[in-house]
């Protein structure tokens, strides 16, 4: 049964890569409200194909039927809920089989808190929908998807054989933290720049609105209540957003590339020359962002890339965590 619940795990993995990024092909596509409703399409459980269905479907709704925008939000919905059902598989595996496999009883608060974290991501992705893409509800929802991914990455690193390292110097060891929740910061950020389509307010790499520091407006930035004519932040927020996101990803990718060194030259090879190739990667995703205007591989790839960046510090963390309480112990 424990073999079992690794597979489960590996599987629900890899579907919350493939919903990061489908998530974000369907942002930045403007397909989140291809289907006005949830959980169906347009009262359906597949969008509507017919003439009738679709002149029902328009009437019925009130809106444009766009057949490419509600097959991507659907898809989309269908990976989701195929996660969704797999967690819930390994909840009952856990509770239902721990007296047979004794190691199943210790996985049970870890698939509890995932069970918990994707039924709220399911109420977000409802009200994604409901409350028309207002912005903090649907970077909430991008932070949560990344947040399934994580969780699942440290429930594997538990349940895996996973090499442990040398024991590291309390300092370094906080830096590894640091770095972490700067970099959750930096995506929390992107996010919040993505779903305000704040990605193309400066010109350029270097200068927005012909400025190198410009005009910024912090208040209406970080309001969490929807600007009134489009739902999403004035101008000037955008720009103070995006500025924000250049900025504070030069300090993440020092502290990033800093880490790396540290964790080297501590024989953490695989997980350090990982951090280094994903920080650079999203280096070149975020350049070519600016120079090509955002085409959609590139910005779904910059989501996707940044989660496995995280997901490689993360790694970090638990082996540096368990190594030292080995030691200690």
């Amino acid at each position: 049964m424990f073999l079992l619940y690794k597979r489960l795990l590996s599987a629900i993995i890899v579907l919350s890569v493939a919903g990061i990024f489908l998530g974000s092909y369907v942002r930045l596509s403007n397909a989140g409200l291809g289907c006005p409703d949830w959980p169906g399409c347009y009262g359906h459980f597949w969008v509507p194909k017919t003439v009738n269905e679709v002149l029902s479907a328009e009437k019925r709704y009130g809106t444009a039927f766009f057949y490419g925008l509600a097959s991507r939000e659907m898809i989309h919905r269908y990976v989701v809920s195929l996660l969704g059902l797999l967690i819930v598989t390994m909840f009952f595996l856990t509770f239902f089989y721990s007296s047979i496999d004794k190691r199943l009883s210790r996985e049970r608060s870890w698939v509890t808190c995932l069970l918990l974290l994707v039924i709220s991501q399911g109420l977000f992705g409802m009200w994604t929908v409901t409350l028309k893409l207002w912005p903090i509800i649907v970077t909430t929802h991008l932070m949560g998807g990344i947040l399934t991914f994580c969780l699942a990455i440290w429930m594997f690193c538990r349940v895996s054989n996973i090499h442990k390292g040398s024991t590291v110097s309390l300092p370094v060891r906080l830096l590894s933290i640091t770095v972490l929740l700067m970099l959750a910061l930096q995506i929390l950020l992107g996010g919040w720049v993505s779903t305000n389509y704040a990605g193309l307010s400066c010109e350029s790499l270097l200068r927005c609105n012909g400025k190198l520091v410009p005009n910024m407006n912090f208040a209406l930035a970080f309001s969490l209540e929807p600007y009134p004519a489009l739902m999403i932040i004035p101008p000037v927020a955008q720009v103070t957003v995006l500025w924000l996101h250049r900025l504070w990803a030069m300090f993440v990718t020092a502290g990033v590339l800093f880490l790396s060194v540290k964790l080297y030259m501590k024989r953490y090879i695989l997980v350090s020359v990982a951090m280094t190739i994903l920080v650079f990667l999203q280096i070149i995703f975020g350049i070519s962002n600016i120079i090509f205007h955002l085409p959609k591989f590139v910005a779904v790839s910059h989501t996707v890339c940044a989660a496995m960046l995280l997901a490689s510090l993360l790694i970090a963390n638990y082996l540096i965590f368990y190594s030292s309480r080995d030691v200690s112990n």
